[in-house]
């Protein structure tokens, strides 16, 4: 299971993962509603933090990325 992890400038205190299941799609969550399951459904959480040099263009694509991604239903396509 692999899952985006987010931070927004307008909530600093809140960080948000965005994941594709089965069940619901992609979807956009907080990390807050993921603590309960810690544990239980999930066995383990790892995260990796990734730094790089972000010019404002790669940050643009990542919200039409996000924009086009969530809500939409899981699944696999072959090209």
């Amino acid at each position: 299971h692999v899952a985006l992890v987010l931070k927004f400038e307008s909530q600093p205190g809140e960080v948000y993962y965005m994941e594709a299941t089965g069940n619901q799609g992609v979807t956009l969550k907080k990390w807050s509603s993921l603590k309960p399951a810690l544990g239980s459904f999930y066995k383990k959480v790892v995260l990796r933090h990734l730094e790089y040099d972000r010019p404002d263009e790669s940050l643009e694509q990542l919200e039409v990325f996000m924009k086009e991604a969530i809500g939409h239903k899981y699944g696999f396509r072959m090209r």
